[in-house]
């Protein structure tokens, strides 16, 4: 095994402020300051040549040393930024295959750290792992600081962290987009039995020799423990304040179906199923939200024995559980019936469930549906209505309620979302009034009589179709509704 740091190893040490040109192999055995061209002559090789004084005070005194460094196979020569007189001395190390190393630093200042570098890393490998050690002391450290740890330990090597589904949570996408990968670990969060995984990729062949990856894979085991002391307080936190969870929903919501990679490792963390189809199932009790609710409904959703994403959401609560089996409907019924349970502390609590969507489709949709077959739903306490069960014949019995202007809504919600003008209600309604006659119709509303027969084509296409015995008296009442609060000061 090597027992010494490369140049790049090297200038990853000094920090940002190295700029390396050139071949960057080279291992480097000791460190030598000179000021004199002639003293280049007795330099060792495979030494740090530090320029400095005289043999950097003119451009080609600093291309003569270049030559003398070649020749005294040097591992590499290090300039300070004011004495690289710009681009020239760089093509010229190129061209020689020797390593060029530009600092921000004072040269008497790199000169005293690479010396205490190279004296307290007389292994590469041992060198990294202690680093790695005390990169990853920290017990808590986001994705985003671990792999940027990682990257400067190992400059060789590409990272990414994933959710379960392959997703990138951070890091390179192309590294996640790879069937092969020189380090692949579990991350433990949000349980042990789907975990994130940890992925390297060499950026060169050098970067996959063994003994890299020997050393890449103890090095990313050291990064597993800050990743996930990370996700469990990010869970802890979400579980303790609702109000953080109804954050992360509403960015989400934001996303539109394509959260950005901060994001998507806060949902990995939460366990949120976005990663697969899913189902959307609002909670909406029968008064205003309180504390109660909150607490209510983490404690079930941490029952519900599913993959489940959970926020508060206006009066409510969103869950999201996924939809990805062949039974997948009675899980969902069985998880919204938890869910719907009563409980002596609130009013009645009605659960509406969307219909199944897509992995990329965003979730504002699904919660739109859900909350259309909630405000149905609770006409009935502790009752659950799927979104495909939304029907006119369904709806009925909460449109001759209460409080029935909510179910009429929700009910007639695809016409209402289009009709800007009101003309398609009004001509709903009038057909309804009228037994269908479109002659009649026509001159209620003042309009030709094929406007009325195109109008309503569109309401049918809409799914709201009179024509059904079953539903047409729920359509009256409705439509009836909404047009009568419309017109309500």
């Amino acid at each position: 095994m090597p027992t010494n740091l490369t140049v790049e190893e090297l200038a990853v040490r000094l920090g940002a402020g190295a700029e390396v040109s050139g071949p960057v192999e080279a291992r480097v055995e000791s460190v030598r300051i000179v000021s004199e061209l002639s003293d280049i002559d007795t330099v060792p090789a495979g030494c740090a040549l530090v320029l400095t004084g005289a043999a950097t005070a003119e451009a080609w005194r600093l291309e003569r040393a270049l030559r003398l460094a070649w020749e005294r196979a040097v591992a590499c020569v290090v300039v300070s930024r004011p004495d690289a007189f710009g681009a020239e001395p760089a093509a010229l190390a190129e061209r020689l295959g020797l390593a060029f190393v530009v600092i921000a630093t004072d040269v008497l200042d790199a000169t005293v750290r690479l010396s205490a570098i190279i004296a307290t890393d007389e292994a590469s490998e041992a060198g990294t792992l202690a680093e790695a050690a005390r990169g990853f002391g920290h017990a808590v450290l986001s994705p985003h600081r671990v792999i940027e740890t990682l990257r400067r330990l190992l400059p060789d090597l590409e990272f990414a962290l994933v959710d379960r589904g392959g997703a990138p949570l951070a890091g390179s996408a192309r590294v996640a987009d790879l069937g092969e990968h020189l380090v692949d670990i579990p991350v433990p969060f949000p349980d042990k039995r789907a975990p994130a995984r940890l992925l390297a990729a060499a950026k060169t062949r050098r970067g996959s020799t063994g003994a890299t990856r020997a050393t890449a894979l103890t090095v990313a085991r050291l990064a597993a423990a800050p990743l996930t002391g990370w996700a469990a307080l990010r869970r802890l936190d979400a579980y303790e304040h609702a109000a953080r969870a109804g954050g992360v929903l509403a960015e989400l919501i934001a996303a539109g179906g394509a959260p950005g990679q901060k994001l998507r490792a806060r949902l990995a963390v939460l366990d949120w199923p976005l990663d697969v189809r899913f189902r959307v199932a609002v909670v909406a009790p029968g008064g205003g939200r309180a504390g109660v609710l909150d607490e209510l409904m983490i404690a079930r959703v941490a029952d519900l024995g599913v993959r489940a994403g959970a926020a508060p959401f206006g009066q409510g609560w969103v869950v999201c559980v996924p939809a990805e089996s062949a039974n997948e409907r009675r899980s969902c019924a069985a998880a919204a019936d938890h869910l719907a349970a009563p409980d002596p502390r609130l009013d009645a609590v009605a659960v509406g469930v969307s219909s199944v969507f897509q992995p990329d489709e965003p979730i504002a949709s699904a919660i739109d549906e859900a909350l259309r077959a909630a405000q149905v739903a609770r006409s009935v306490p502790g009752s659950v209505l799927f979104a495909e069960g939304l029907t006119p014949a369904a709806a009925l019995p909460a449109l001759l309620g209460a409080e029935p202007d909510e179910a009429a809504r929700a009910l007639l919600a695809p016409l209402l979302e289009v009709d800007r003008d009101g003309s398609l209600l009004a001509t709903l309604v009038a057909s309804l009034d009228h037994s269908d006659r479109p002659a009649q119709v026509a001159q209620v509303l003042g309009v030709h009589r094929n406007t009325v027969t195109a109008r309503l084509e569109r309401v049918r296409g809409m799914g709201i179709d009179p024509a059904n015995p079953s539903h047409r008296l729920a359509i009256h009442v409705a439509a009836r509704r909404v047009l009568d609060a419309q017109a309500r000061p």
